[in-house]
């Protein structure tokens, strides 16, 4: 099982926990590229998204966690249904998530 790790607030932390929050936002920067993404020719062609299973969210930089699997990613332009923290017409990387495979406290 291919899997990445991923920081949150304690808010968003629950609402995943919940089954609240299917979808998880991430900004189109290099680091989450990387993380997400395979590239070639040294980090300038894209090769489509890493085969990822699940996501561990964690709790802030403590030891609580939870695994959750990741149905899909995609790269998306916001123009409508902006969530919050983005701009119209800014792009992010939104994962898709599924049910909690595994937690830990």
């Amino acid at each position: 099982m291919i899997t990445t790790r991923l920081i949150v607030k304690k808010e968003f932390f629950d609402q995943i926990k919940s089954g609240q929050k299917k979808e998880e936002y991430r900004s189109d920067s290099m680091k989450y590229a990387k993380q997400f993404a395979n590239w070639s020719q040294n980090g300038k062609v894209f090769e489509g998204f890493k085969p990822i299973d699940a996501v561990i969210f964690q709790n802030g930089y403590t030891k609580e966690s939870i695994t959750v699997s990741c149905e899909k990613i995609e790269l998306v332009e916001w123009w409508n249904s902006i969530p919050a923290g983005f701009k119209k017409g800014q792009t992010c990387y939104v994962l898709t998530l599924g049910e909690i495979i595994e937690a830990a406290l």
